[in-house]
This record gives C-alpha cells, structure tokens and sequence, in this order.
C-alpha cells in the first residue's frame, strides 16, 4: 500500500470516526433525557411523562442505529478493528409495560435499562475515541 493510499484510508477511517461519534453523542444526550423523564416518571409523572421519555428512547434508538452503520464502516476501513456491531439499544420491549402498567414496578425497570444503555455507549465512545486520536497520530 503507498503512502498516499494509506492517507486515504486512514481518512476515511477518521471520518467514519466522527460520524460514528456524533450519533453516539447524540444518543447519550436522548437517553440522558429520557432518564430525567423516567426519574419524573417513577415519582408519579402519569402518561405525558411516560410518552415524553418513550419518546427520547426512540430518538436514542434512531441514533445508535446510524451509529452502528457508522461503526460497520470504521470497522471495514481497519481490519485489525473490532467489529462495534454488538452495540444494542433495543428497550422498546418494555414499552407496553411501562404505558399500561405505569406504576413504579415498570419505570424503575425501564429506568434501569436506560442506565444500562448510557454505559454501553459512554464504553463505546471512550473506544472510538481512542481509535480516533490513534488514526489522526498516523
């Protein structure tokens, strides 16, 4: 490989980085709402507040699926890097629990899983942040 080809590479690498990064940022900061909404929720925060914290888990979801895209990528442009496609966020599993029996029980549940989530993606950014400064020190 010459070392313009490999500039390329790296690049492309870097740039598959941020994207990556970018929809990870975005989805820590849904879900560190939707925490918020679901320590409203579980301290008798009713429907509105279950459909408002529903609502930023889906918007979390959406980003984490871009991510994860971003991810395969990253993944294809180093072959000696870890395939990130185990990233999962799917906690829409609960939601008829958490609208229709909308009582502690179901929000402390669905509270824990949204804090399950925001470490596995804070773990993954700290991962793609080290990928990244190691590409852009080449």
């Amino acid at each position: 490989m010459t070392y313009k080809s490999q500039e390329i590479e790296i690049n492309e690498a870097v740039q598959a980085a941020n994207l990556a990064l970018k929809h990870l940022y975005r989805s820590e900061q849904m879900l560190s709402n939707a925490r918020s909404w679901g320590f409203v929720d579980i301290f008798g925060g009713g429907w509105i507040t279950t459909y408002v914290k529903r609502n930023k888990i889906k918007e979390a979801q959406d980003e984490v699926d871009q991510a994860v895209l971003s991810l395969k990528k990253l993944s294809r442009e180093l072959h000696d890097v870890k395939d990130f496609s185990y990233i999962q966020l799917d906690i829409r599993g609960s939601e008829f629990a958490d609208y229709f029996f909308d009582g502690a029980i179901a929000d402390i549940v669905v509270q824990n899983q949204i804090s399950k989530a925001l470490s596995k993606i804070r773990n993954t950014i700290e991962k793609v942040e080290r990928i990244k400064t190691t590409l852009e020190n080449m």
